[in-house]
Parts: structure tokens; C-alpha cells; sequence
């Protein structure tokens, strides 16, 4: 299979495929001692990233993340300092540094910088399938992050074609949690729109949705802001019309 060019990589999703890692994970208390890189050479190595920081600290760990198709380099990474210190040097020197035909954008590495995916759980939504895609390819995608116990693409009920939607369910939350961490907003290989992935609504999520679309559509027919009364077929109001007549004699 043909190598397809990589698609450019948003801050969003480096960001989530970054804190899915197990470097990332591992000892990382919040403080900023880990650096994200984007905009790498592709053939810019972990050897040669750990090169390229290690005059300005102790590096606990180095990554360049990679695509999990293609196995080749996403252009980003980060590096793990031992101290806030030496990653804020580290920032300050790097930061905007040319790199051949490259500008490296360096910063810290910020958890709380993901954006809310759902009320956790250990089913995961997926948006934006593409259509040639089955439900086995699906599952490989998801099956490094946890044990799937459940995956099934949505199709149309009349051509059974795919809707481009799709659930997986895994074995617990924190697999869930890994997967959407580092596939939401990822861009599959031949595609140009990322997937959504984020935790499948829970019922009261559900209920809540489909009483908001009701209330939507009886204000959409209501020129007053809200819905007219709706009798049932016994409780209609009967209205009787009462005639009168006067008869006036010929003259």
C-alpha cells in the first residue's frame, strides 16, 4: 500500500496523542518539566531529539510521536526535563529555532489544556468514519489502547450503507480514556478530516438531548415562543354554533 503525505497536525492533537503516551503519563505531577515540539523534520529521530534538548538539562524522557499506519514521524514530540527549570530554558532557547525548512514551536505540555470529550465511561462515540471503512478495520485502530468487548459501525437502514459513525466499547474507562486521548482529531492516512472521538452519552445524556430537540421543534411552530396546546382526540373542545333566523312576510 502507497505511503500517503501527512496531514498537518493541529496543537489539539498533539496535544491528546501526546498526554496518552506512557512517557507522558509516567511521574508527570503537573508541574511543567515536559515539553511539546511541533513542526519537526520528518526524519528528526528520538536519538536525535534527545540531542538536540540535552544541552539544556537532564532528560528524563524523548519522543517523537508517529503515525500508527504509516509508522512514520508526525513532526512533533516532546521532552521530559527533571526540573521546571531547566524545561523553561530549554523553551526559551528553542522556541522559534529554525530547523532546515522547519520553525519548532516549544512549550510546555500542559494536561489540563484538553478540551472536555464527555462524562467518562468506558464506551467510546466515533465521528467522521469513512465510509470505506469496516467494522474490523475499525476495532485494529482501537484495539492498542484496551480490550474491546464491543464495536460496531452505524449504517443507514435503507441503502446499509456506513453513516460514518461508530461506537467501542472497551473493558474499562481508563482504556477508553487512553483512545480517545489519542485519536481524537486524528487524521486516518488518505483522509483529510480528522474523527471525532469522545465518550458515548450516557442515558440521562440522551434523554436530555432528545427533550431539548422536542422543545426546538414545537418553538419552531410557535410564533409566540411557545408550543400550542395539543388535545387528545377525547379531550378536544366541542363548540356549538347556534343559528338564528327571522322570516319577514311578503308584502
Amino acid at each position: 500500500m502507497a505511503e500517503s503525505m501527512m496531514a498537518p497536525v493541529s496543537e489539539a492533537e498533539a496535544m491528546a496523542a501526546i498526554q496518552s503516551s506512557e512517557e507522558y503519563n509516567r511521574g508527570n505531577n503537573g508541574t511543567n518539566t515536559n515539553l511539546f515540539i511541533n513542526y519537526l523534520p520528518q526524519e528528526v529521530t528520538d536519538e536525535a531529539l534527545r540531542n538536540m534538548f540535552l544541552p539544556f538539562g537532564d532528560i528524563e524522557s524523548c519522543k517523537v510521536m508517529l503515525d500508527l499506519t504509516t509508522g512514520q514521524s508526525r513532526c512533533f514530540g516532546f521532552v521530559k526535563f527533571r526540573t521546571s527549570e531547566q524545561a523553561q530554558f530549554a523553551a526559551n532557547a528553542m522556541n522559534g529555532h529554525k530547523l532546515k525548512n522547519k520553525t519548532l514551536v516549544v512549550k510546555p505540555a500542559n494536561a489540563t489544556n484538553q478540551s472536555s470529550v464527555g462524562t467518562p465511561s468506558n464506551n467510546v462515540y466515533i465521528k467522521g468514519i469513512p465510509q470505506v471503512m469496516t467494522t474490523e478495520q475499525l476495532q485494529n485502530l482501537f484495539s492498542p489502547y484496551g480490550t474491546i468487548t464491543e464495536c460496531k459501525i452505524l449504517l443507514d437502514p435503507v441503502s446499509h450503507f456506513s453513516r460514518g459513525m461508530g461506537f467501542v466499547r472497551f473493558n474499562s474507562p481508563p482504556e477508553a480514556d487512553n483512545a480517545i486521548k489519542a485519536l481524537n482529531n486524528y487524521v486516518l492516512a488518505g483522509t483529510v478530516k480528522p474523527i471525532i472521538v469522545k465518550y458515548a452519552d450516557t442515558e440521562e445524556e440522551r434523554k436530555e438531548r432528545r427533550s431539548r430537540q422536542l422543545k426546538r421543534r414545537q418553538l419552531r411552530y410557535s410564533p409566540y415562543g411557545m408550543a400550542p396546546p395539543i388535545y387528545p382526540p377525547a379531550a378536544v373542545p366541542q363548540v356549538t354554533i347556534l343559528y338564528s333566523m327571522t322570516i319577514h312576510p311578503l308584502p
